[in-house]
């Protein structure tokens, strides 16, 4: 990110939604704000819900735009924040743009309960936060200590949840179908997991309301990593189970650290791990697909020599008929 004393109007007008954001989120720390949820998300416009720290009540939305240079925000974008206002019951906004807004959104927006920041605004903002000593161009606002564990925190999890479960005596033979079905419904919970996590503002300060929700979605995955270890499959699949296996484990590792607060680079090597996996089961629709194509050419190859040693046979016979 660049120096904030260096700032100038230029570097927002080709600003890129996620590099402007970055200002935002520095701007509503500031003001003790946290981030809640997001309600939009485009390539040039957010929208989130953001709750003052430590209090689950007061909500307020922030709408961040990002414009074309020469560009205003007009009474169309602002009749859409005031009818997002509406729908999610906010009186509270914190509208940023890295451009101004026309004389009719002015209008439209002009209430003593909504702040709009513009360029001018927000390296105001930034400035005087580097000046009283807010803002560190070095540490972020809030900066947890992490930690670096003997072993990951998820494998005590998971070793924890196994030594409750019985054991079992025998593995459950499962159709490649049941095995296709439940990659499916794993990559599906885990875009939405990962998709989760990449909104979250700042790895370094949690809330509460976070970490809950992370330890919500890991313990769905734990009862899945059971049950995988307990199935048996076509050999020639194999291979997939194991794949599944080792993704689980190191998705739960993964969150774990999250919430645990290991070490960035542990957050990494976990998710290094897991995308091994996440390649390897990626791939399997397709050599489902192929293997199934393999076996119709099989069926429809036997069927044909069925047919010729049929006609061959039916053929013998007559001639035999005719002999006699």
């Amino acid at each position: 990110m660049k120096d904030i004393r260096k700032l100038t109007y230029r570097d927002f007008y080709y600003a890129t939604l996620d590099d402007f954001y970055m200002y935002v989120v520095k701007i509503m720390k500031s003001l003790n704000y946290t981030f809640h949820r997001r309600i939009k998300d485009s390539t040039t416009r957010r929208a989130e819900v953001w709750k003052l720290f430590n209090s689950e009540d007061y909500k307020v939305l922030v709408w961040v735009e990002i414009l074309d240079p020469s560009l205003n925000l007009t009474w169309q974008e602002a009749a859409e924040v005031l009818r997002l206002m509406n729908d999610e019951n906010m009186t509270k906004l914190y509208l940023f743009t890295n451009g101004n807004l026309d004389e009719d959104a002015k209008d439209i927006l002009d209430d003593e309960s909504n702040f709009i920041y513009t360029p001018r605004n927000i390296i105001e903002k930034l400035l005087s936060l580097v000046e009283v000593g807010k803002e560190s161009e070095e540490e972020p606002t809030f900066k947890r200590k992490r930690r670096e564990p003997d072993r990951p925190y998820g494998h005590a999890l998971i070793s924890e949840y196994f030594r409750n479960k019985e054991k079992r005596k025998e593995k459950r033979y499962i159709t490649l179908s049941e095995l296709k079905s439940l990659v499916g419904y794993i990559l599906v919970n885990y875009n939405n997991l990962q998709g989760y996590i990449d909104d979250i503002p700042d790895l370094d300060n949690l809330g509460k309301g976070i970490i809950d929700e992370l330890d919500k979605r890991r313990r769905t995955f734990l009862p899945l990593l059971y049950k995988i270890i307990g199935f048996s499959v076509n050999r020639e699949f194999n291979y997939i189970l194991v794949a599944l296996a080792d993704f689980l484990k190191y998705l739960i590792y993964y969150i774990t650290a999250i919430i645990e607060y290991e070490s960035l680079e542990n957050i990494e090597n976990y998710k290094r791990e897991l995308t091994k996996s996440l390649n390897i089961l990626e791939k399997f629709d397709l050599a489902f697909y192929d293997y199934i194509n393999l076996q119709i050419k099989e069926i429809n190859k036997s069927f044909k020599n069925l047919i010729k040693y049929t006609f061959s046979l039916v053929i013998f016979i007559i001639i035999v008929i005719l002999l006699l």
